[in-house]
C-alpha cells in the first residue's frame, strides 16, 4: 500500500464523519453550539488539497479529498439555512 492510498483512506474516513454532521443538521434543522468559520476554513483546505494532490500525482487522494470538501460545503449551506432556527 502506497502513501497516496493511505492518505486517500484518511480523507475518506474524515469525509464520512463530516457527512454524519450533514445528516444530523439536516435532521435537527437547527444549529447550536458551533461556529461556521472553522468549517469554512477546512472547506477551503479540502479544495486546496484537490489541486495540491493532483500536482503531486496522488490521484487517489485527489478524488478522496472531494468527499470532505463537498460534505463541508453542504454542512455550511445547511448551517446558513438553519442559522436562526
Amino acid at each position: 500500500m502506497n502513501a497516496d492510498l493511505i492518505n486517500a483512506y484518511f480523507e475518506l474516513f474524515g469525509g464520512l464523519f463530516i457527512w454524519i454532521n450533514v445528516l444530523k443538521i439536516a435532521k435537527d434543522r437547527k444549529v447550536r453550539g458551533v461556529h461556521w468559520l472553522p468549517t469554512f476554513a477546512f472547506t477551503i483546505w479540502c479544495f486546496w488539497n484537490v489541486f495540491y494532490y493532483q500536482s503531486l500525482g496522488q490521484y487517489f487522494s485527489t478524488f478522496a479529498a472531494i468527499v470532505p470538501g463537498v460534505g463541508n460545503f453542504f454542512w455550511l449551506s445547511l448551517c446558513w439555512k438553519y442559522r436562526n432556527a
